[in-house]
């Protein structure tokens, strides 16, 4: 049960990460194109969208090798405490 909203909590949260970098690559493209300007400066990570793009490939591949190995840790212990040993 645990295992199971923590992998939906994580995917939510990829989902938001990725939104938020291809709007940065959308808004870049825009500056680049001299369509539109953005004024704000708390929007300046924008340009940066490669970068954010990279950490969340790494933050995936390290959440992915320590999330099954503890689903493996929590489903043997569950298992090995019913009885079943060997």
């Amino acid at each position: 049960m645990i295992a199971f909203e923590l992998h939906i909590m994580f995917k939510r949260e990829m989902l938001e990460r990725q939104n938020q970098i291809a709007t940065d690559f959308e808004r870049s493209a825009a500056e680049l194109d001299g369509l539109r300007t953005y004024d704000d400066p708390s929007e300046g990570d924008h340009t940066m969208w490669r970068e954010f793009q990279k950490l969340l490939r790494a933050d995936k591949r390290f959440r992915r090798r320590l999330f099954f190995p503890g689903v493996w840790l929590v489903s043997f212990s569950k298992y090995s405490e019913a009885g079943h040993t060997g």
